[in-house]
């Protein structure tokens, strides 16, 4: 079937082929914008995305003559650019690295590095190994007094209610927390790297963004007159 040359937004394969299995045509007049939405699936995660696609040399072409190669899209023998189309876009785009607000200079550039690495196929391990590493620096500017393994220190600071029951919850289930070192990370699937990525954006935000956010709404505190209304 055509394909399509694109990054994929679900597993980060750079230049990756999009098989075409479905298309909308325009009809009536708006087939002049000589644009059609197509769907195609990852050659490797199998997962799909919604692209735009554009007439390259729409001068010779009439409604018919297009609607019948949008039709073509989906064949496994036709070549979209032999049908005379190119890409102009695909959704969903791939995620920018960001980090959550308000955190720890050293804090946000490990999560910055794991976001970039996310954003990379291939780089579960070096992702995951940075996502840990920034949860054990935000605990350790959190709680400098905690002491241990990222892994005790966590189950302690719950147990002792100085984080919420359900971190810890959430924390045993996440299976990258609880390896105390980088070489216990090889194989990180993609479905355990996104688990410890929201786990750990999570308990950051709770420890440094909605702190920040709370003191910045704290209404400010007028300084005390002498003398009232009453006293006028």
């Amino acid at each position: 079937m055509a394909v399509f040359i694109s990054k994929c937004p679900h597993c980060a394969s750079d230049q990756m082929s999009f098989s075409i299995f479905g298309f909308s045509q325009q009809i009536g007049e708006r087939w002049k914008s000589h644009h059609t939405a197509v769907a195609g699936l990852c050659g490797k995660c199998h997962l799909p995305v919604a692209a735009t696609l554009k007439i390259v040399n729409p001068a010779g072409n009439s409604a018919s003559s297009y609607q019948a190669n949008v039709a073509k899209l989906p064949n496994p023998a036709n070549n979209l650019e032999l049908l005379g189309f190119a890409l102009v876009d695909v959704w969903p785009k791939p995620a920018a690295p960001s980090a959550p607000d308000n955190l720890p200079l050293t804090v946000e550039r490990a999560f910055l590095q794991a976001e970039k690495n996310l954003t990379m196929a291939d780089c579960e391990e070096a992702a995951a190994t940075m996502y840990r590493r920034a949860l054990d620096l935000g605990l350790k500017e959190a709680f400098p007094d905690e002491k241990g393994s990222l892994d005790a220190r966590l189950k302690r600071l719950v147990k002792d209610r100085r984080l919420p029951e359900a971190v810890g919850d959430w924390a045993h289930e996440v299976r990258v927390i609880g390896n105390d070192g980088a070489h216990d990370l090889d194989g990180v699937s993609r479905e355990d790297l996104m688990d410890a990525r929201n786990f750990i954006d999570t308990v950051l935000k709770y420890l440094f963004t909605l702190p920040a956010q709370i003191r910045a709404r704290k209404p400010v505190e007028l300084p005390s007159q002498s003398g009232s209304i009453a006293e006028a």
